[in-house]
């Protein structure tokens, strides 16, 4: 995946102003995508035989071959061989020939051949979506291969079923098969496909905002080994991925240094497109945008070259970002619009086309165009309103997945019996396993029409269950629809977050109320992607403070840790924030957190408009480390201190025994991340 990264400029004088309007909202509203950056998951579903199409004459040199061979073990190898000719132009040849070098290696007890026919096989039915079937030949390719002690073709067999896991949102899986793969490429010593799990599992880890740092070790890792062994298509791949995750946190230094190093080797590749314009992003921020655009334009010259959609796309996109910058609104414009109807070839709900509506409304808005700017915020509307359907459809998908897997698994172990009792009765085993594949046709079918009914669930059902999900956590939610009430709970350890501006309302007055509301937002949907990434409780906003807790609904052991750590990320997040603001001579917020651990009591207020609150002293402690911290400080109680003080991610100030009110003296730490030893 990848995606792209802008904002806007403008003139001098009046219209300058209202460029600089635009330049903020690109700023702040910049989507998820823009951070995004291409996954470069290198299955070796082909191998390294080869890849792509062979040449016709090297076809016709191997069915040559194959009429000649000595032998019928060299018979079995060439029909692989052949087979492979066939994976991107036509997958049933790759079927048939697969399926007669299968027969043929059975025959002959050639069981390494088997394995690698079961292979290609599967790699026909990936190339077609098919992934059931799939992963039902690539599992028995690897049981042979698992029989005859054939390391490499273990290693291929668990890294291309991680792909399919992968491909499928499934990240627990694929990391499970991702490992699997890298522990029988160790045993063999084999560098390429230890650099290919290597990467295969920080692309995982990237795609989770708490395994970032695991997500940059393991691409690091794969870089080593790809440059020890000269392999250029694995250098480009992890350096394009951590020039991205750089590009992200806006790190430019070190996205610069990677991302040169992946435009080398990428050089001549479809790869080359995506390179060129994750470097143009990094430029863009750096605000050489004359720079940016000579990259975005050299890519889009790649991809219209190569055909490609999807760089294109992000191509135009990036253009137009870029030319508003320079106060080209105009041609900026032409280019959002190039970028949706590329787009829409092929995707429909893409983070690239909810970037685009943005831009044209914004523009438009600007030429005061107010129907036409109305009417792409619509469409911008519509795309986020179905993004919660899109997600539903992709859980129901993956349903249909594990069902179909599940299915699948039972047929093969009812075949594998079938097969034990079929010298006993041959005739009356073949009316069984007919009985038995029409059932599982009719369960097949069953599935789908169940899935198909799915899909039909009341949208204002679905509406109305996010909504409480937003408001609820996930099990209080289901205990409320089960029985019409939630009972509440007592916790006797919790950790107790609390944040809170400086100086509010003195900001406040610098800005236009929709302004501070704007900003307030943002500050708040940083603080929320932080709390879900580390499994907190979100319990309420009051004006300008942000509550959370760790350790329910679900009691925790690390519920103290985690709070602490989300605590510091909020306060990098706001530092950062700062700094951007401060740069476009903007006000910004400074902040106080406090942390205290205790019992509380948790449940729901309200019966009309409902509430998730919790009650007790320690709710009040944690204000009060709030109320006596300092601005840019995590400051926390002694009984949080003592849970996470062996903790070598933290450092800590003590700052003595502090007069609350209302609590007397009180023993507080200054907490912060410890660099030297943070991971």
């Amino acid at each position: 995946m990848w995606g792209e990264k802008g904002i806007l400029f403008g003139k001098c004088g009046q219209e300058c102003a209202r460029n600089e309007i635009l330049v903020l909202f690109f700023k702040l509203t910049k989507p998820f995508s823009d951070v995004m950056i291409r996954k470069y998951a290198l299955c070796l579903l082909i191998g390294l035989m080869g890849m792509g199409l062979y040449a016709q004459n090297v076809e016709d040199s191997l069915r040559s071959e194959i009429q000649s061979a000595a032998d019928k073990e060299s018979k079995v190898d060439l029909l692989n061989e052949l087979a492979q000719t066939f994976f991107e132009s036509n997958t049933d040849s790759v079927m048939q020939i697969g399926t007669r070098s299968y027969e043929l290696a059975i025959s002959i007890g050639y069981e390494e051949g088997a394995a690698y026919a079961k292979k290609h096989i599967g790699i026909a039915y990936y190339v077609q979506g098919e992934y059931v079937m799939a992963i039902q030949y690539w599992g028995e390719a690897r049981d042979i291969f698992e029989k005859i002690g054939h390391n490499v073709g273990l290693s291929n067999m668990y890294n291309n079923m991680g792909a399919v896991y992968y491909d499928r949102g499934n990240d627990t899986k694929a990391l499970d098969y991702y490992l699997q793969s890298l522990k029988y490429a160790e045993l063999e010593g084999d560098t390429l496909r230890i650099a290919t799990a290597w990467t295969n599992i920080g692309n995982v880890h990237s795609d989770h905002l708490a395994t970032k740092s695991k997500a940059i070790s393991a691409y690091l890792k794969a870089l080593q080994l790809d440059q020890s062994i000269g392999y250029d298509r694995g250098i480009g791949a992890s350096t394009l991925n951590l020039g991205g995750i750089y590009v992200s946190r806006d790190m430019l230094d070190s996205a610069l240094y990677y991302l040169n190093i992946s435009k080398k080797a990428s050089h001549g590749s479809f790869d080359e497109p995506h390179v060129l314009n994750m470097l143009g992003n990094a430029h863009r921020e750096l605000g050489e945008v004359d720079t940016a655009i000579a990259f975005h334009e050299r890519a889009l010259f790649i991809a219209n070259k190569q055909d490609q959609d999807l760089a294109r796309a992000s191509s135009y996109l990036a253009i137009g970002k870029a030319l508003v910058l320079q106060g080209k609104n105009d041609r900026a414009e032409e280019m959002f619009y190039k970028a949706i109807e590329t787009t829409k070839k092929i995707s429909d709900n893409s983070a690239t086309l909810r970037s685009c509506y943005e831009g044209v409304a914004a523009l438009l808005a600007e030429k005061g165009e107010l129907a036409k700017a109305f009417e792409y915020q619509q469409l911008l509307l519509e795309l986020r309103d179905s993004a919660y359907s899109v997600e539903v459809d992709q859980k129901l998908g993956q349903m249909l997945f594990d069902y179909e897997m599940e299915g699948k698994q039972k047929e093969i172990e009812l075949l594998m019996k079938d097969q034990a009792l079929k010298d006993a009765d041959i005739e009356n085993q073949k009316t069984i396993r007919n009985g038995l594949i029409s059932a599982f046709a009719l369960m097949a079918l069953f599935a789908v029409v169940l899935f198909i009914q799915g899909r039909r669930i009341s949208s204002e059902k679905d509406r109305s269950d996010k909504l409480l999900l937003n408001i609820l956590p996930a099990s209080v939610a289901d205990e409320l629809k089960r029985y019409g009430k939630a009972e509440a709970r007592e916790f006797d350890e919790t950790t107790i977050l609390f944040t809170d501006f400086k100086s509010f309302t003195e900001i406040g007055a610098q800005l236009k109320p929709s302004e501070l509301v704007e900003e307030v937002d943002a500050c708040f949907k940083g603080f929320d992607a932080i709390i879900d990434a580390l499994g907190l409780e979100k319990i309420k906003t009051i004006g300008d403070a942000y509550m959370a807790v760790g350790g329910l609904p679900k009691p925790s052991a690390d519920s103290a840790h985690q709070t602490v750590c989300a605590a510091l990320a909020m306060h990098d997040f706001i530092v950062q924030r700062k700094l951007e603001r401060d740069a476009l001579g903007l006000a910004a917020f400074e902040m106080r957190v406090g942390i205290h651990t205790g019992a509380v009591v948790a449940g729901i207020v309200g019966d009309k408009k409902f509430q998730y609150d919790i009650w007790g002293d320690a709710v009040n402690t944690a204000h009060r480390m709030e109320t006596y911290g300092a601005e840019g400080k995590v400051n926390i109680s002694a009984a949080t201190y003592a849970l996470v003080k062996e903790d070598p991610r933290f450092g800590f100030e003590a700052r003595g025994k502090i007069e609350a009110k209302g609590k007397g003296e009180m023993e507080m730490w200054f907490v912060t991340q410890n660099a030297s030893r943070a991971e």
